[in-house]
């Protein structure tokens, strides 16, 4: 129905039936239907891989690695009129997770950054970021979300936790553990959960300095979620689950991955896909048992744009978790 108080695009769009409707996984080329009248774009940037575990001796404290965030969710509408035939869209990767650690009394690797999706010359979703690989008696920081604005910031181990992609609000911004608005969430730093966002992704979550249990992904209204961080080991060699991935199309921690548990399913599972196409992240890793006898989880996978779970901890002689992957971006472009 006509709202009187709309612009007359908007009255279109909502009366029309879109005509044509063509997704990409993978970079590509959009070509122009016949007689469009109105695109609607709408992008999803790469989610961050998370980060492996830490693996050191017993009474030491040893960390689980950062969850990856999720990247950006952009929507916009054009006239047809305003673009060209041909524009060449760019998907952006999903980041690596971080390693193992294979050697005694090492840190697990820090995760990769996701890539930026672009519908070239018009509109960019930005990426979610790393999260930092598990160490000894130091915060695996989770990534923090991608924006509308600009990218998520990586987790850095033994700091504080980082400030979500672009715009920032003064009074609601995405910074330590904060919750954004088209920002990115902000990331875990300790055994804090990630920060949620409306349509940035949700920040990663943290492992933390206790060796404590990993904190849960941040979620994401429109956008993907973050990946949670892995179970640590404290100093007292009591082993810890991983957290629970973050969710999509919600504005509470968690809800996506499974966490691993010590002893029973101690990996991370993977995100899925939720109902207006983002991605859930992946679930952190549980640590290994204080003996070694049940291994170290490795981080569940993003998907659609989500960050990857942290990998979880282990006592020397016993590899850590790897952190999981994250997940792709993607393209939807509708015609009216």
């Amino acid at each position: 129905m006509s709202q009187s108080n709309q612009p007359s695009s908007f009255n279109y769009v909502v009366n029309d039936r879109p005509t044509n409707v063509q997704e990409f996984t993978f970079s590509s080329r959009w070509v122009k239907p016949p007689n469009a009248n109105y695109v609607q774009v709408e992008l999803w940037g790469g989610g961050g891989g998370g980060g492996g575990g830490r693996r050191g001796a017993a009474g030491s404290q040893r960390t689980g690695g950062g969850g990856g965030s999720g990247g950006a969710y952009v929507s916009v509408i054009y006239r047809a009129s305003d673009i060209p035939s041909v524009v060449s869209v760019t998907i952006g990767a999903g980041g690596n997770g971080g390693a193992a650690a294979t050697s005694d009394s090492t840190s697990g690797g820090q995760g990769t950054s996701g890539g930026n999706t672009i519908f070239v010359g018009y509109l960019t979703a930005f990426a979610g970021a790393f999260g930092a690989g598990g160490g000894e008696a130091a915060n695996g920081c989770g990534g923090s979300g991608g924006g509308s604005g600009s990218a998520g910031n990586g987790g850095n181990l033994g700091a504080g936790s980082s400030t979500g992609g672009n715009p920032v609000s003064q009074y609601w911004g995405g910074s330590s553990n904060a919750d954004n608005i088209s920002g990115g969430g902000g990331a875990g730093s300790g055994t804090g959960t990630g920060g949620n966002t409306e349509f940035g992704g949700g920040g990663g979550g943290g492992s933390g300095s206790s060796g404590a249990t990993g904190g849960g992904g941040g979620a994401s209204l429109y956008g993907p979620g973050g990946g949670a961080g892995g179970g640590g080991i404290s100093s007292a060699n009591t082993s810890n689950d991983g957290g629970a991935g973050g969710g999509t199309n919600r504005y509470a921690a968690g809800g996506g991955g499974a966490a691993g548990v010590v002893g029973v399913n101690s990996s991370g599972t993977a995100g899925t896909i939720g109902t207006t196409g983002s991605g859930s992240g992946g679930g952190g890793g549980a640590s290994s048992s204080s003996s070694g006898s049940t291994p170290a989880g490795t981080g569940g996978a993003g998907i659609r744009g989500s960050g990857g779970g942290g990998g979880g901890a282990s006592v020397n002689g016993f590899n850590s978790g790897a952190g999981g992957a994250g997940g792709a971006g993607f393209a939807r472009i509708t015609t009216y």
